[in-house]
């Protein structure tokens, strides 16, 4: 009748590697240069006037009533986007600022 059968081909299952792309690990890695750290207890109203025009990562360490950790403007620049993606800054596509 024409039926094609096709042999089955069975591909291993790979296993991503989720400590690389880990929130916490990279910004564990990141430098004073490029983090501000604020561990006194902010209102999560006041977080946005906190991240505004700053151009580093800022973590939080405690926001809100719950006192959560919360992390920002961590792709607030080009070389920490290059960064997470494990390009070097030499290879972005885009001028240097």
């Amino acid at each position: 009748m024409g039926i094609i059968e096709k042999s089955e081909v069975r591909m291993q299952p790979s296993v991503a590697d989720g400590d690389r792309f880990r929130l916490r690990g990279f910004i564990a890695s990141l430098g004073a240069d490029e983090l501000e750290t604020r561990s006194v207890p902010i209102d999560l109203a006041d977080v946005a006037a906190a991240l505004e025009d700053n151009p580093k990562a800022v973590l939080f360490g405690a926001v809100g009533a719950e006192r959560l950790e919360l992390v920002g403007n961590v792709t607030g620049s080009r070389s920490r986007i290059a960064r997470a993606f494990g390009v070097g800054s030499s290879s972005q596509p885009w001028p240097a600022k």
